[in-house]
């Protein structure tokens, strides 16, 4: 009786490593595909931030659904309320022209961690804290602080 017990808990135990195995394969995703996932986002995003066109709120909720995971885009509204900022810009307020100065980072500490920073129109540096995740082929922002 021990033996089969000892048996079915090998083959479950090797089961859900082999499970967790593919999990992690399918989330990998190299810093170079990270970055230019982040730079697309962030040039599109703070683009359109910065145009007062009628049609900005729906670009921009387009551009969130495409870049972020559905767990994260229910977070943002609440994450805007107690900042009183845009969380993914950290600022009220964007001008494309900071795009110059953005810069990607990944955070050799954490896995599938960055940070992206940009100089705003006072010199002034913000710093944004993401985690990423792959979801299908897509690379999606999962968090952010």
């Amino acid at each position: 009786m021990k033996t089969r017990i000892s048996t079915y808990s090998l083959i479950i135990g090797l089961l859900l490593t082999i499970n967790y195995s593919c999990v992690q394969a399918q989330a990998t995703f190299s810093d170079n595909e990270a970055k230019v996932a982040l730079k697309s986002f962030y040039t599109s995003y703070m683009t359109e931030f910065s145009n007062l066109s009628p049609s900005r709120e729906k670009k921009l909720s387009a551009i969130k659904s495409k870049y972020c995971t559905e767990a994260l885009l229910k977070k943002l509204p609440a994450l805007t309320e107690q900042t009183d900022s845009d969380p993914l810009l950290k600022a009220q307020d964007s001008d494309a022209a900071w795009l110059k100065t953005l810069t990607i980072e990944r955070d050799s500490k954490k896995p599938n961690t960055y940070s992206v920073s940009y100089i705003d129109g006072g010199n002034n540096k913000t710093v944004i804290h993401l985690t990423l995740t792959k979801q299908g082929s897509a690379i999606k922002i999962a968090s952010v602080w």
